[in-house]
């Protein structure tokens, strides 16, 4: 229903899972009776991703001294502003990382970016 996926694939896909032939009419009745419900209801629980809108960040040095040594650790504020379709809104996701961290996040990132290029080549 969400998809508008054509009745005849449906009745496919029931005879595949081994509904009987009244059964599958049965099903298809009241599938295509219920279906205005049934998009309404699928369009309200759809997945949505939040948006990247802009970033903020900024470098602290995080400062412990133990006994006679100090040791001075670079910590990075980050500050994503996202907007969320399934709120309608703008919001904020804050956090902090150590250089190795904020290191990890940018490949994981550069990774997804490479292989959404990719997928999106491959649909041309």
């Amino acid at each position: 229903a969400k998809t508008d996926v054509p009745p005849s694939q449906i009745a496919s896909a029931l005879e595949e899972a081994k509904l009987s032939e009244d059964r599958v009419k049965t099903v298809m009745t009241m599938f295509d009776q219920c279906k205005p419900i049934l998009r309404k209801v699928l369009s309200r629980n759809k997945t949505s991703f939040p948006q990247l809108l802009r970033t903020e960040w900024r470098l602290d040095h995080h400062m412990r001294s133990r006994s006679i040594e100090q040791l001075r650790e670079p910590v990075y504020m980050l500050k994503l502003h996202v907007y969320d379709p399934s709120i309608g809104a703008e919001r904020e996701i804050q956090m902090t990382c150590n250089h190795q961290e904020l290191s990890d996040l940018h490949a994981q990132i550069k990774g997804a970016t490479t292989r959404v290029e990719k997928m999106v080549r491959a649909k041309k």
